[in-house]
């Protein structure tokens, strides 16, 4: 009669996961309140999808000011169903899926590597060790925050963790690779994404693929990127996202703003723990999967300098790496360790220096967010809301901050960011510094949000954002605009609302007294 007793690998693996859990589901649930605002620029795009618009941002205006095509699409079902609980719910279980695929990967891993033991006779190490990742990954105050945030970044790092896992068992017998499609996803995610394809490429025949899998890898993959950048050209007429175009990458000063975030990621998530990834390749035979998954993560890193790092978020370019980077520690720690209390001991120290330094910051991250989804429903949702309700349905907005306000409005917004709009999006210049008053005043906007450091009277030093100084000096901004209302974000953050003196779309009670 077969033992109905679980094997020890199962309990191991559940009593590391399911406290894990709990601290993931408590500090989530504690942010439950915290998205960032540019996640309400996805839900337009995806409002409009769902409303029959098309995937516009505004209506009529075809721009591709999203950077995260599948997951807008995914987020599509919560227009009806509830969008917070639907993007709380969906992030939480993709970085449930990163944490598992991050165990499967240990597990495929260690079961590889076991005879490359100094000693082929001693015993193997103990199978429960490779659940740790994925504890880790969960109970992580970086990994945390980012799922909190609300953007694509969890799903990113659960199909970064399926290219990679695909790649290193892929089969020569199969005839679609698996890892394509997976790298399919990847990119249509994220644009960045693309970077692996080459990497799949050279990873899956440092695995020991054949030409043949090889090729096929590349011919899903490559259809994939074919069909997408179809797609774009057709719909958008454009070959990159209009993102990619007004925030650039690759300048000096995106490159020391990009090293800053790394620096601070780094210590968050253990410091010099990190030397610890290197220890796979001081064995022969675990060397090419370490070279592997270093790789992907120097791509990802790669990115995260070029770029500048995220706007908005704490390192979320930079976390799709941390299950990478707990799966090349654990396993380096327990190749070296070996087995018995001296693996015991080792895990244990690497797990608190990987924990440790993201708590001790954890709760004054938590309590900023906190209070960031508080301001965020406090200034612009109420603003949007009173643009909705005192302005007519054909008004025009401009407004830099072009997620949860503008959603709410339900107006035409002009991005003077340019994410959304084709022509401020090409202007020369760097991010949040590109302006051209003329155009956003030749479009005539009904009412105008600028963002300041303090309610009216202001001087152009007061306003938050580069670009918006040439509009507010404008000789024309200052005979055709008067203050109306204004929303504290924060004490030092507020939405000032202009109106147009002879704009027939905006009713009386939104020309009144400030309202905060």
């Amino acid at each position: 009669m077969p033992s109905l007793k679980p094997p020890r690998g199962i309990l191991a693996t559940v009593a590391l996961l399911a406290p894990a859990l709990v601290v993931f589901g408590g500090a989530y649930r504690r942010l439950w309140g915290y998205l960032i605002d540019d996640v309400f620029i996805s839900v337009r795009y995806a409002r409009n999808l769902v409303d029959g618009h098309g995937l516009v941002y505004n209506v009529g205006e075809r721009v591709e000011g999203y950077t995260n095509f599948l997951w807008t699409l995914l987020v599509a079902p919560g227009v009806r169903l509830g969008i917070v609980p639907w993007i709380k719910g969906m992030n939480a279980l993709w970085a449930i899926a990163a944490a598992l695929l991050a165990v499967l990967l240990t597990r495929r891993l260690a079961a590889e590597s076991r005879a490359d033991a100094a000693d082929p006779s001693s015993p193997a190490p103990a199978p429960w060790w490779t659940a740790l990742p994925g504890a880790l990954c969960l109970a992580s105050s970086p990994f945390i925050l980012t799922a909190a945030e609300g953007l694509e970044t969890m799903m990113f790092s659960a199909l970064l963790m399926l290219a990679v896992l695909w790649t290193l068992t892929g089969r020569d017998a199969e005839r679609l690779p698996r890892a394509g499609f997976a790298i399919v996803a990847l990119g249509m995610t994220r644009p960045d994404g693309w970077a692996y394809l080459p990497w799949a490429l050279w990873a899956g025949r440092a695995s020991g693929r054949s030409w043949g899998w090889i090729g096929r890898l590349a011919l899903v993959a490559g259809l994939g990127l074919a069909a997408h950048e179809i797609f774009r050209i057709a719909y958008y007429g454009d070959l990159l996202p209009n993102t990619l175009r007004a925030k650039g990458g690759g300048s000096g000063f995106l490159l020391e703003r990009g090293w800053t975030q790394w620096v601070s990621f780094f210590r968050a998530t253990g410091g010099g723990l990190w030397a610890a990834a290197l220890l796979p390749l001081a064995w022969r035979r675990t060397r090419a999967a370490g070279l592997i998954l270093i790789g992907a993560i120097a791509i990802r890193v790669a990115f995260h300098l070029w770029s500048g790092g995220p706007w908005m978020g704490r390192g979320r370019f930079l976390t799709p790496v941390l299950p990478l980077l707990l799966v090349l520690v654990t396993w380096g720690v327990a190749l070296l360790a070996r087995g018995g209390p001296k693996l015991v001991l080792a895990l244990a120290a690497a797990a608190m220096l990987a924990l440790l330094p993201g708590w001790r910051a954890h709760r004054a991250a938590e309590s900023a967010g906190r209070d960031y989804g508080a301001g965020l429903r406090d200034a612009h949702q109420r603003l949007g809301a009173d643009i909705a309700a005192f302005t007519d349905r054909g008004a025009i907005m401009a407004m830099d901050d072009a997620g949860l306000g503008p959603l709410v409005a339900g107006r035409t917004n002009i991005d003077m960011l340019g994410l959304n709009d084709r022509h401020l999006g090409r202007l020369p210049g760097a991010y949040a510094a590109k302006s051209d008053p003329g155009y956003v005043l030749g479009r005539r906007p009904d009412v105008v949000v600028l963002v300041a450091s303090r309610r009216p009277p202001i001087a152009p030093q007061d306003l938050l954002v580069a670009s918006q100084v040439p509009l507010f000096t404008h000789p024309r901004f200052t005979a055709e605009y008067a203050f109306g209302r204004s929303y504290a974000f924060a004490d030092n953050y507020h939405l000032l609302l202009y109106v147009r003196r002879e704009s027939k779309a905006v009713r009386d009670e939104l020309r009144g007294p400030p309202v905060e």
